[in-house]
């Protein structure tokens, strides 16, 4: 049976238990207890797959980063490499050359790096802003009551979830 089956299943015990104004036969009582028992188990299952998706996601994450980390070295040592080349190609004044398994050619670049000297003070036509609510602010005016605060936003319920330990 699905937890939701049992879920559903108790919810109509109580209807029953209300509808025979508390009286629990006997019967009543083994259906109950067999329900309560297949829900905890089902609830107990439930909590070892929870945590068996966290421990493979958390392998996931680790071997994620990994990956991502030897991804990054290889970066490094492709940027090396063309670095080299690079260098190599402009001190024997080669522009381009061609081998058997492809051709390596030295470009300038369309368009240079703009940087800002240390010392600048940027007009503000040069400025640019960016204007966002200030959730925390707004949260914290809330909580103090703040008229103006009210007529802009308000508190959603609160989030339920589960934990496990």
């Amino acid at each position: 049976m699905r937890l939701y089956e049992l879920t559903a299943e108790l919810l109509n015990f109580e209807e029953e238990l209300q509808e025979n104004y508390g009286e629990i036969t006997e019967d009543m009582q083994e259906r109950y207890d067999e329900l309560l028992t297949l829900t905890r188990d089902k609830m107990e299952n439930y909590i070892k797959l929870i945590r068996n998706m966290e421990a493979e996601r958390d392998a996931i994450k680790v071997e994620a980063d990994r990956l991502s980390t030897r991804a990054k070295t290889k970066d490094n040592s492709i940027k090396s490499l063309k670095e080299l080349l690079r260098y190599s190609m402009d001190a024997l004044d080669m522009g381009k050359v061609t081998t058997t398994v492809g051709s390596i050619s030295v470009r300038q670049a369309p368009k240079v790096k703009t940087h800002i000297r240390e010392d600048a003070v940027v007009p503000a036509r040069f400025m640019r802003a960016k204007y966002e609510p200030d959730v925390k602010a707004i949260a914290e005016a809330l909580e103090a009551g703040d008229a103006e605060a009210e007529e802009i936003a308000y508190f959603g319920e609160p989030t339920r979830y589960v934990t496990i330990r």
